[in-house]
């Protein structure tokens, strides 16, 4: 019996520690109804930020709290972090109570943790009871500041439009003033710094700034920097997009020669007057480009005539000759414009003579040089191996005109000469691209022509006939006379005796006929004792006397008998 009071005792003692322990630390909602908490059981707070952990509780019917019913947070059942009350109120500077609790409002307001406050919390109410809701421990997650300022609007700008930015804090808290700062490429912006308070009393921080857009902030980046507090900063960087009309098109050029079968490509150089001078024969490459935003299409034209039209502003020729010169235009448009620039074409190309001659004047030689050439060319005169530049200058002897036009050069060269002179007159033009030698005038070929006319020399000619003819006569004549006396003499030696009749023949050494002299066409001797031998030329005769007989006394019978001889003749 006694032993089984003692029993009694012992389980009695034990019920009431047991009350009294939950009575102290509360109690389970489910073990001990009408107690209840509803609040999160997980919340996450960034350093430099804040959080806000709503919490609801209830207490059995049968009690009602007063006005100074405590409300009280504990970190891990160790510490209290915060309490409140309509007459008592304590925080540690992180966590804050904003419920009032005699309503059975707990909630609770985190600003700024610390990474040691992270870990389980759970709430207490003291009145005219005390209870622990330990049944519902909200764990309180602190991390790094990751969240950024929020700057709006994000979109594209028109060159020359008025841009105003906004940069909002991402902290929304209640003591957390940040400092709002930009950077960039922003020239006379303004800034304004602005808060916006809540109903709760939180606050939104955020900063303006205003500024015009200009080309070259494109792609660059605008950076809104909040510092949360010292040592504590997160920031926000944008892209900027500002469109604007094309710029004047830029205009590059590349040329690929062919010489001497091989391919080279030179640097090609656009002067001060956009134009450039390709060999003639070489490949040209044109390539546009203008900065623009949007990216503009490109036009190459020609004489209000559409060559090519494309993004990438390519104009290419293969086999560049004189009728490619020319001015060429590349349009540059996008939708807020247009714009374009013109490039000249003009071929270089060694010199090519068009035209050369020479007249004489008297003792005046003038000679005349016409040539096309890019670039001009250096023209000379050469004057029987002497060189004379073509400048225009005068002197006693020569006199030199030149004159340049577009791509021909003409040079007039009068000289001073001694027709009895050889005269050789040369015109030599020379560029960088090669060098032309023309004759334009030589004495033997053109000198003596310009000096003896045709008619002049057929007059020459026929004088010169005339002349001959007339010293031949003279020498005919005078040879004719000389025979006849000749003969005159021969004949007066046999003028004492009688003449001996022979046959005679005559010969010609030539493919001439031989003729004979009868008798009966001789003419009976002169006075004189001369003998015609009745001959319309001269004559060479040969007589033959070695058939002579002696002189025989004829009866007048006899005397008419004829006797020949022959007679040869020679020339």
């Amino acid at each position: 019996m006694k032993i089984k009071r003692s029993e009694y005792h012992l389980s009695y003692y034990h019920i009431l520690i047991y009350i009294i322990s939950q009575l102290w630390s509360g109690t389970d909602s489910e073990a001990l109804p009408g107690f209840s908490i509803n609040a999160p059981r997980h919340v996450t707070v960034q350093r430099g930020l804040c959080v806000y952990l709503p919490c609801s509780f209830t207490v059995p019917r049968t009690e009602r709290l007063s006005r100074n019913a405590l409300g009280i947070w504990y970190y891990k059942d160790e510490k209290f972090v915060a309490y409140n009350s309509d007459t008592r109120y304590w925080n540690n500077e992180r966590f804050f109570p904003v419920g009032d609790v005699w309503r059975g409002d707990c909630s609770l307001y985190i600003e700024d943790p610390l990474y040691e406050d992270e870990g389980h919390y759970h709430f207490r109410v003291e009145d005219n009871i005390k209870f622990n809701y330990i049944d519902t421990q909200p764990y309180v997650n602190v991390t790094d500041l990751t969240n950024k300022p929020e700057i709006s609007p994000i979109k594209s700008w028109l060159e020359e439009e008025k841009v105003t930015l906004s940069c909002t804090s991402p902290a929304t808290c209640v003591r957390i003033t940040p400092k709002i700062t930009w950077t960039g490429d922003i020239q006379n912006g303004t800034v304004q710094r602005m808060v916006k308070t809540h109903e709760n009393g939180t606050k939104t921080h955020f900063s303006t700034i205003t500024f015009t857009a200009r080309k070259e902030q494109n792609n660059s980046t605008l950076t809104c920097i909040v510092e949360l507090k010292e040592g504590l900063t997160t920031a926000q960087q944008i892209t900027m997009n500002v469109t604007y009309p094309p710029r004047a098109p830029e205009i590059k050029c590349s040329i690929n020669t062919n010489e001497l079968n091989i391919s080279s490509s030179r640097g090609c150089t656009i002067d001060a007057n956009n134009a450039i001078y390709p060999p003639d024969g070489s490949q040209l490459s044109l390539i546009c480009s203008a900065d623009s935003v949007p990216q503009s299409s490109l036009v190459w034209k020609s004489s209000n005539e559409t060559l090519t039209s494309s993004s990438t502003g390519k104009l290419i020729f293969t086999n560049l000759s004189l009728t490619d010169e020319g001015i060429y235009t590349c349009q540059a448009t996008n939708p807020h414009g247009s714009k374009e620039t013109s490039v000249t074409i003009k071929l270089s190309y060694r010199p090519r003579i068009i035209e050369g001659s020479c007249r004489t004047v008297e003792n005046l030689l003038e000679c005349t040089c016409l040539s096309h050439s890019f670039p001009e060319p250096n023209l000379k005169w050469k004057h029987n191996g002497v060189f004379y530049n073509s400048s225009n200058h005068t002197n006693a002897k020569v006199s030199i005109f030149t004159k340049t036009s577009n791509s021909g050069t003409n040079s007039t060269m009068t000289l001073t000469v001694n027709v009895e002179e050889s005269q050789n007159i040369q015109c030599v033009v020379s560029n960088l691209h090669g060098e032309l030698v023309l004759e334009l005038f030589n004495k033997t070929a053109q000198l003596t022509s310009k000096a003896f006319p045709p008619a002049a020399i057929f007059g020459g000619c026929f004088a010169g006939v005339l002349v001959v003819t007339g010293i031949l006569l003279i020498i005919f004549y005078r040879k004719r006379k000389t025979m006849q006396k000749k003969e005159a003499s021969r004949l007066s030696h046999v003028s004492g005796v009688e003449n001996i009749y022979s046959n005679s023949e005559m010969f010609s050494n030539g493919p001439h006929e031989v003729g004979k002299i009868f008798q009966q066409e001789r003419q009976p001797p002169a006075e004189d004792g001369s003998v015609d031998l009745n001959c319309e030329n001269v004559q060479y005769m040969s007589v033959n006397f070695s058939k002579l007989k002696p002189k025989v006394t004829v009866t007048e019978t006899e005397a008419e008998e004829v006797e020949y001889s022959v007679v040869k003749r020679t020339t």
